[in-house]
């Protein structure tokens, strides 16, 4: 019995993922905050997000949030595929994903504040992004 157990066991302990969640972002702001970070200098639209994953994953006043890529080296990896090797965060109010009621009328309504940090400048910062 034991030695029909242990290929199951290295087949479990190979198939771990990795996740990266060196990106931690910290809400200065006065008040709740969702954060997506986007690929280009625009939102996604259509919005895949349903307002729903941005309400449960807000971050209050003075409280953070660590941003996850899959992979070892997921962030890294995210920033080679962006553009201009840029991080582009969208800070979206929480008030105004409430009152829209979908991630779309939010997004049309330009209910949201781009930040855009530089690779570089986000590393020096040991991956750690201030909202303000």
């Amino acid at each position: 019995m034991k030695r029909s157990a242990f290929p199951l066991l290295l087949l479990l302990l190979s198939s771990c993922e990795y996740f990266d969640y060196r990106v931690l972002t910290v809400n200065k702001l006065a008040s709740r905050v969702a954060v997506a970070a986007e690929p280009d200098t625009v939102p996604t639209y259509p919005s895949p997000g349903q307002k729903e994953f941005f309400l449960r994953t807000a971050i209050a006043s003075g409280d953070s949030l660590a941003l996850m890529q899959p992979g070892k080296y997921g962030w890294p990896q995210y920033l080679a595929g962006s553009r201009n090797h840029q991080l582009h965060l969208f800070i979206y109010p929480v008030d105004s994903i409430l009152r829209y009621g979908h991630m779309d009328s939010v997004i049309r309504h330009r209910a949201y504040k781009r930040l855009t940090i530089d690779g570089a400048e986000l590393q020096q910062a040991n991956w750690r992004v201030l909202l303000r």
